[in-house]
């Protein structure tokens, strides 16, 4: 039975690469220098980015430029202290 047509154009064009072996040009799809990233998956990014920016900067300056716990703009809690004073006792007078 002879080969189909396209079978047989297929093992036409691909006989010579068998002795090229790595060297074959024309197969690779990322021949083309663009971004692999979708460009609203980079939208999102940027805005995301941008936007958590914003927040930061408007927090910022609501609370006193306090980026990481207590800073100078802010009052720090009064230290309490370790031991308390017990209250004296009156000495007792002697019969």
């Amino acid at each position: 039975m002879p080969t189909s047509r396209k079978t047989r154009l297929a093992s036409e064009k691909y006989a010579a690469n068998v002795t090229k072996r790595g060297v074959v040009s024309g197969r690779s799809k990322d021949k083309d220098g663009g971004s692999r990233l979708n460009p609203y998956v980079l939208a999102f990014i940027i805005f995301v980015m941008v936007g958590s920016t914003v927040f930061q900067i408007i927090n910022m300056m609501q609370h006193g430029g306090a980026i990481f716990g207590n800073s100078q703009g802010r009052e720090k809690p009064a230290k309490a202290s370790k031991a308390k004073a017990k209250p004296q006792a009156k000495p007792q007078p002697k019969p």
